[in-house]
């Protein structure tokens, strides 16, 4: 089983301290762990805590100790990073505080799942000033409600199993030309999408938790549009309305969804 013992440095949440550093990972520990570079410097700490890692990192919430001891950081990401010079990873943490303030290659967030009762709402506040140098930007929320102002800018944004509320594309920052792939997702409308949408957009949906509706949706894409549905019940598939749906599409049109 996995522990619910946290880290007890100056960086961390402190618990009966002298009782538990001989068992809880260090900072050193999580770096050791996560960072990967060919660099004999991996990473510089800063005097205020904030840390720079030279090469790529990945952690999860759920942390092995010594290839022994399991660690659980109850969904609290456990450092402060500043400039990551590679991609970043994060899985299964609900709140992101501490995330890198620039990210020189791709951003990946997979979050604990809120869908099925496993986890807190998502906190990704931090990331809206996240600067992401590199061309993706995906985000997991499984199953918690995305602000869009929260996402960082990108070329490509992948946001899967998160509800998007109405409007809320407005804030989204996806540089163009680009690509938007939304898969998963529960989402009210696309008003506020750009019109035209210079790029990809492609929308993949695999539950019937509601009918998709496309209120909103850029009348004019130049680019391809893949919208996908595999939904069981025909009844749940996307309004095709023609009020609704875009009028001119200059790349490839791919419609993917049962008819009864």
């Amino acid at each position: 089983d996995w522990s619910s013992d946290v880290c007890s440095s100056d960086l961390f949440p402190s618990h009966d301290t002298a009782a538990r550093v001989a068992k809880d990972p260090t900072v050193e520990d999580i770096l050791k762990d996560a960072v990967k570079s060919t660099r004999k410097k991996k990473w510089t700490i800063h005097p205020d805590g904030t840390i720079d890692i030279h090469g790529e990192f990945k952690l999860s919430n759920r942390f092995t100790l010594n290839a022994v001891r399991k660690i659980d950081f109850r969904g609290k990401f456990p450092i402060k990073l500043g400039v990551v010079e590679g991609h970043f990873y994060a899985y299964d943490f609900n709140d992101l505080t501490g995330a890198p303030k620039v990210v020189k290659g791709n951003l990946i967030i997979a979050a604990q799942d809120v869908a099925s009762g496993t986890g807190p709402a998502v906190n990704i506040t931090a990331l809206k000033d996240t600067i992401v140098e590199g061309e993706d930007v995906y985000i997991n929320l499984n199953g918690s409600v995305l602000d869009t102002a929260f996402v960082p800018a990108a070329k490509k944004i992948s946001l899967h199993r998160a509800t998007i509320k109405a409007d809320a594309f407005k804030d989204l920052r996806l540089l163009q030309p680009g690509k938007l792939v939304l898969s998963n997702c529960i989402i009210e409308n696309f008003i506020g999408l750009p019109d035209p949408f210079q790029g990809e957009l492609e929308i993949t949906e695999y539950s019937a938790k509601q009918r998709l509706s496309l209120e909103g949706l850029p009348k004019r894409i130049e680019g391809d549009f893949d919208l996908t549905s595999y939904n069981s019940d025909s009844g749940a598939n996307p309004d095709l309305r023609s009020e609704t749906f875009p009028d001119f599409i200059t790349g490839d049109l791919k419609l993917i969804m049962k008819i009864s």
